[in-house]
């Protein structure tokens, strides 16, 4: 697990200090907030989303289910998403969380309280989609490992 915990003296600060995003879930974190923190990157969506300079509060198992959601390959350059489909993973970016959230499930916690539609109780070699049964993918981004489903979640040329 990769994180840290620490007090801050100001949140402002700390905020500042550490060059965070937005907080996925900040109620002005909204899609046109969303389509300023994409503009100009062209990096691969599962990168983008773990980037806490883009948005806080995403990590490695969140991002997978979120793209899982929005049936986009994790391989997906940000810069290739039409408005419809920024859109969608604007959504799902909200949809998972607040899911997750909901249920009371962590990153790795109590994941058994996720809705079996999720992949993330599935998120591991051998493991198979909840959707459509086929096996679960991974491949590797900075060094963590992303899962996904190649079935629904195709790589697009």
């Amino acid at each position: 697990m990769v994180g840290r915990v620490r007090l801050a003296r100001d949140a402002a600060e700390f905020i500042a200090a550490e060059r965070l995003g937005p907080d996925a879930l900040n109620p002005r974190f909204d899609l046109a907030a969303f389509e300023r923190a994409l503009a100009g990157r062209k990096r691969n969506l599962k990168s983008v989303l773990m980037d806490q300079e883009v948005v806080a509060g995403i990590g490695n198992v969140y991002s997978d289910e979120i793209l899982f959601q929005a049936r986009l390959h994790p391989r997906t350059r940000s810069d290739w998403l039409d408005a419809a489909t920024r859109e969608r993973l604007f959504r799902q970016i909200n949809e998972v969380l607040e899911t997750a959230i909901a249920h009371g499930a962590g990153t790795e916690r109590l994941i058994d309280r996720l809705p079996s539609s999720f992949l993330i109780p599935h998120r591991q070699k051998g493991g198979c989609c909840p959707r459509c049964g086929s096996e679960i993918a991974t491949a590797k981004f900075s060094g963590r490992t992303a899962y996904y489903c190649p079935r629904r979640q195709p790589q697009i040329a």
